[in-house]
């Protein structure tokens, strides 16, 4: 069954919760997405590798992510693949300097300055809404201030991923 789309004239109090229930459940694996990709992971006292173009990266010793798949995999958890490959996503861990390579079997990590931004889990308002896709309304804060953001998310085999936000 196909639902008609909606418009931000047509939301309910009922439509909203259940997109909120949405980004509830995909903000956690957001919030960690971001965190890597911001170079969130502990590089104190990590050991210093040079890869075969010069470029110095710190080997990572963490519980979770122990090599580049992994960080793919939590990536792509959270975001279209059209999204990564079209912004600084793919960066991440692709180029010619990668935020994230695997050298000598070691996952690691380049030396970066990224800015953070804090995201704000509240849905304020929908703006469509199908089976397969949502344009709704957050916000986010960044060093300018907090700005709304419409935000875009796709149904990729049953489970929900950001595919935009500007």
């Amino acid at each position: 069954m196909v639902t008609p789309p909606i418009t931000a004239s047509d939301v309910n109090d009922q439509e909203l919760a259940e997109v909120q229930k949405i980004i509830d459940e995909l903000m956690p694996a957001f919030r960690e997405m971001k965190k890597l990709i911001s170079g969130g992971l502990d590089t104190r006292g990590a050991e210093v590798i040079e890869d075969e173009n010069g470029d110095i990266y710190f080997v990572l010793q963490d519980d979770v992510y122990k090599s580049v798949e992994d960080i793919r995999t939590a990536m792509e958890s959270v975001l279209t693949e059209r999204f990564i490959m079209d912004n600084r996503y793919y960066r991440i861990i692709h180029g010619n300097y990668p935020l994230y390579k695997d050298i000598d079997g070691k996952l690691c990590t380049a030396m970066m300055d990224c800015p953070v931004s804090h995201w704000y889990s509240e849905v304020l308002g929908i703006e469509q809404r199908s089976d397969t896709e949502m344009i709704f309304r957050m916000q986010c804060e960044d060093g300018e201030g907090i700005k709304d953001v419409l935000v875009t998310i796709k149904n990729i085999d049953g489970n929900w991923r950001i595919d935009d936000f500007e």
